[in-house]
């Protein structure tokens, strides 16, 4: 393997795969990305409409992690952001 990279994913859902046709697929790309060794992490915004239809909460391909404004998520995951190698964010 080459080098480890941290990878963070800013993206619609994750955890809810209802109603939203891209959790299937950035389910099936990190979970690719954590068995090549890469240290992968999830930013999703904490909104109602996916948080009552959660069918992943706690995946093990990946740090899932919630936020509800811009505002918490420039000061909880700037370091993060930072800090990653790669940043890709979705729609």
């Amino acid at each position: 393997m080459t080098k480890q990279l941290d990878i963070v994913f800013l993206g619609l859902s994750l955890s809810s795969s209802w109603g939203n046709g891209h959790a299937t697929t950035f389910r099936g790309l990190l979970k690719g990305l954590h068995e090549l060794g890469h240290r992968v992490t999830f930013l999703e915004r904490d909104v109602p409409w996916y948080a009552n239809h959660r069918d992943l909460r706690d995946p093990d391909f990946c740090a899932l992690r919630y936020y509800e404004t811009t505002a918490e998520l420039q000061r909880d995951y700037a370091r993060c952001l930072e800090q990653a190698d790669i940043v890709v964010m979705g729609s």
